[in-house]
């Protein structure tokens, strides 16, 4: 995850707002990408590694309802936000 800021931002993101929320506000709130969220959400293995996804990972859960796809921080997720927000 040292590599991916977007993965680092939408991290931090997930915490502030402390909810649940759709890539889509993601990606309009925190002026990332939809695409790049997505993809380092749930990954390629292009771009961002499957392995290294937030949802294998298990620091996001993504759960999709009627074409949207919901994003909740997991608890390890909140922990690693934390860390984040120390190093910086």
């Amino acid at each position: 995850m040292s590599r991916s800021t977007v993965r680092q931002e939408l991290l931090l993101f997930l915490k502030a707002v402390g909810k649940t929320t759709t890539m889509y506000d993601a990606s309009k709130l925190t002026k990332l990408g939809y695409t790049n969220i997505k993809l380092a959400v749930i990954g390629d293995d292009r771009k961002y590694k499957r392995m290294y996804s937030l949802v294998n990972t298990g620091l996001v859960c993504c759960e999709e309802v009627e074409d949207r796809c919901y994003l909740t921080l997991t608890d390890k997720g909140a922990r690693a936000a934390l860390v984040l927000e120390a190093s910086r």
